[in-house]
């Protein structure tokens, strides 16, 4: 099992990579790429709660130079509960963007995910020293009425003002 722990770290970067390859050709494969690639490690860190505690050496180099894998029982467990998390994460995933989502349009989470979270670190901030939030509910406002104009107007296929929407 210790040749197999290196593993946990190449396996999801040569999935990401083959991903990049195969998805020009067909979209479907980075479905079946993500499922084979994490449903793997979940059965190898299952497997690694049944090996004895060990170290591992990456490249050969001492601990403070180089890199030292070690699996004990704690580490088996956290690999266990990661990459089974990971598992089910990518299963429903699959699913939920299939089902109700616009795939393509899918990338708009990831690109500003860090800019939502800023946006609500700066909120909680704010209420917690009593100020006023950088972007307040009027700001907010904003994009839905935009948005709910637009659905609005290819619904009826005709321009819609903001000030319909927001009347």
């Amino acid at each position: 099992m210790q040749s197999t722990y290196p593993l946990f770290t190449a396996l999801p970067l040569a999935a990401a990579f083959f991903n990049l390859l195969v998805t020009k050709i067909n979209k479907k494969a980075a479905d079946y790429i993500a499922f084979l690639a994490v449903g793997t490690l979940a059965v190898l860190a299952v497997l690694t709660a049944f090996e004895q505690p060990f170290a591992y050496r990456v490249g050969g180099f001492p601990a403070p130079w180089g890199i030292l894998l070690v699996s004990d029982g704690l580490s088996s467990l956290m690999l266990i509960i990661v990459n089974v998390i990971a598992f089910l994460s990518v299963i429903y995933s699959i699913k939920y963007m299939t089902t109700y989502t616009a795939k393509p349009k899918y990338f708009f989470l990831e690109r500003y995910m860090d800019s939502f979270i800023a946006e609500l670190h700066e909120f909680v901030e704010a209420v917690r020293q009593d100020k006023q939030p950088p972007v307040t509910g009027k700001d907010g406002r904003v994009p839905v009425v935009m948005a709910m104009a637009a659905t609005r107007s290819a619904c009826e296929g005709r321009p819609v003002k903001l000030s319909e929407i927001e009347g």
